[in-house]
């Protein structure tokens, strides 16, 4: 629930950024490395750019 509120509170739309989500995080293959999830975090400006209303 924590991701969810983190998301709002940096004013990304939950529904775009869970479609991102799923279209972008299965081509990081089965063990993607800490580095390669923190550019999906909300907070993150491709993030920002592509999941705002």
């Amino acid at each position: 629930m924590s991701f969810f509120e983190t998301a709002k509170a940096n004013g990304i739309n939950l529904r775009k950024y869970l479609i991102y989500l799923f279209k972008q995080l299965p081509k990081l293959g089965a063990f993607p490395k800490e580095c390669q999830l923190e550019a999906y975090l909300p907070w993150t400006k491709y993030v920002q750019q592509s999941c705002t209303d």
